[in-house]
């Protein structure tokens, strides 16, 4: 699992650098990149928090901690179909997408340790953080 940590606390700096860029997102209205930038802002600072603290078990607990990232997963899921802007909801899925590819493959470790293809992690991580790094350039876009 430790193979899994390094891509994912990329991921994870990613993350917190996206909750800090997305307040400067603009075009207000209900349906404007400010309001659906804000709206997921505010949940992926909640689960960065959450991605950090399975990594922080991702030793001791492997399958918590992949638990953990699953449902972080979801919880993301969620908040992207909430978003009214169309280009928002396209970054921000591909986020979710990123991060259901990484689950895919810890979830491939955590079930054969001996056999497990790290390159597999590393690629997700790395599909991970760029993903995390293409909402935030879109949302401080005009």
């Amino acid at each position: 699992m430790a193979s899994i940590r390094r891509p994912l606390t990329a991921a994870l700096g990613v993350a917190a650098l996206t909750t800090a860029l997305l307040s400067g997102c603009s075009l207000v209205g209900p349906n404007g990149k400010v309001e659906a930038c804000k709206s997921i802002a505010t949940t992926m600072q909640e689960k960065s928090t959450e991605i950090s603290t399975a990594l922080q078990n991702s030793a001791s607990d492997p399958q918590g901690a992949l638990d953990s990232l699953s449902s972080i997963q979801s919880d993301l899921q969620k908040a992207t179909d909430k978003l009214k802007n169309d280009e928002v909801k396209t970054a921000s899925q591909d986020v979710v997408d990123s991060i259901g590819d990484l689950v895919d493959a810890a979830q491939a470790q955590v079930d054969d340790p001996a056999n497990a293809d790290t390159q597999a992690v590393t690629d997700a991580g790395t599909a991970t953080q760029q993903a995390f790094t293409d909402l935030a350039k879109m949302c401080t876009t005009v």
